[in-house]
Parts: C-alpha cells; structure tokens; sequence
C-alpha cells in the first residue's frame, strides 16, 4: 500500500513539474511579472528554455534575453534560471532567481557596453567602453543594492564630439558596516587619479568622487573637471551627484 502511494505522489509530482516547466512563457511571467525588478517583453518559449526580446529597467532597455530552468535549485527553495544576456557584441552570463527574500542575480560574468551603464544610473553625460562584471551576488535590499564582485570600466570615457579618455576605473563594493556601495578607483594608467564611492540607499545613490588630473590631463579635460566639481586644496575636484535609479 505504501509503495503503491510513494507511485501515485511520483507520477502527480512529475506531471506537475512537466506542466509547470512547458507551460507558455507568456503566461507564467504574467503571474510574476508584479515580483521582477525588470521589465520583459517579447516572450517566447517556455519555462524550461525561452527568450525575451527586451529586457527594461524602469522603462529603459537595456538587452535580449535567454533562460534556461534549473529545476535543482528548488531544493534551495529558489525559482532559478541559468540566463544570457545580450546586448549588441557584449553576453554577459549567470543566474536570475526569486528566493524567500525575493529576486537576486548571480555569478553573473561578461562584458556590457558603458551606456547602458549610464542609461542605468540616468547619468546625462554620454560614456564610451565597456564595463567588464565579475558579480557574484546582486540583490534589491530594503536599504538599497546588496553587491558582492566587481566591475571594471574598460576604455573609459566620456564621450561627445571629441571623447575624453579616462583609462580603466574599478568599482568594488564597500563592505564596511552598514554601508552599501561601491568604492571607486583607478588603474593609475589614465589621466585622472580617481578616489571615491557611490553609496546606495532606498531613495536612489550618491556619488562622491575626487578627480585629480595627472600631468597626462589635457586641457578638455581640466575644463570639464572644472564645470562638474569643487576645486580642493590638492588641486583635485570634488565631484558629487544624486541619482535616482
């Protein structure tokens, strides 16, 4: 009797996990779409394999979008899908899940093109590279981004008619206490001497950035450094902002 109820709880499990995972992609993101910090639109597939056309923060796109289920992840409790974005030349490659403290990314790795980094943080000026990520954990926490990795401006810049180069700058999270943020520095290669953070929190974040030029500045650059911060004692510029995201 025992084994004939262990059977019949099987095949019930199993058939539900099958409709589950083939059901229309369309018609399981309209029962979660309320629980996604993005936006998807262009649905095609399924659960277990299915692609969006766009992905859209806060009205922005920003890249297409491929999944892949991972049904172990539910020992976890965890609603996991293995995803691929894309975004022009750039894939960036990791995991997308919804767990008891809601969505998270993960062991996310890839490259994405700088503006869309700024279309993220609606920074007005126009940038030019491209952001290297190696994120491990990215998470909507009530006091703001919870972040573990790190990104890597590529061939900074801040574009225009006539670019202004910048090097490489590093953006690392900053794990003291009670903060959320992301500690700003440069390679040492580049024309500014870069030292500074963005601090999140649940209104949006704030950037708080000293740039010193380097005897490599050219004049663009002084100038532009001049229009956008508070000149200091040592010659750097205070450069401070507040964004909303």
């Amino acid at each position: 009797m025992k084994r004939a109820l262990f059977l019949v709880f099987t095949f019930l499990l199993t058939w539900l996990v099958a409709m589950v995972v083939t059901a229309p992609a369309p018609w399981l993101h309209g029962r979660i779409a309320d629980r996604l910090p993005v936006t998807l639109t262009g649905i095609e597939g399924t659960l277990w394999h299915g692609r969006a056309r766009s992905v859209q923060w806060n009205g922005r796109p920003l890249a297409r979008l491929e999944w892949r289920w991972r049904p172990w992840r539910l020992l976890l409790a965890d609603l996991e899908l293995g995803i691929t974005l894309h975004s022009g030349a750039h894939l960036l490659e990791g995991a997308a899940g919804i767990g008891v403290g809601g969505a998270y990314l993960r062991e996310l790795a890839g490259t994405l093109p700088a503006p869309l980094l700024g279309r993220l943080l609606k920074i007005e000026a126009p940038l030019e590279g491209e952001v290297v990520v190696d994120l491990e954990y990215l998470a909507d926490g009530e006091e703001g981004p919870e972040i573990e990795g790190t990104l890597a401006w590529r061939e900074a810049a801040l574009g225009g008619k006539k670019p202004i180069p910048l090097g490489e700058i590093l953006l690392e999270p900053d794990l003291e206490e009670g903060r959320r943020g992301l500690k700003i520095r440069d390679r040492g290669e580049g024309p500014l001497r870069l030292e500074g953070e963005i601090t999140f929190d649940a209104r949006g974040f704030h950037l708080d950035l000293l740039a010193t030029p380097r005897e490599s500045a050219d004049r663009q650059l002084v100038t532009a450094l001049k229009l956008a911060g508070r000149r200091e004692r040592n010659g750097g510029y205070r450069i401070s902002y507040d964004g909303r995201m």
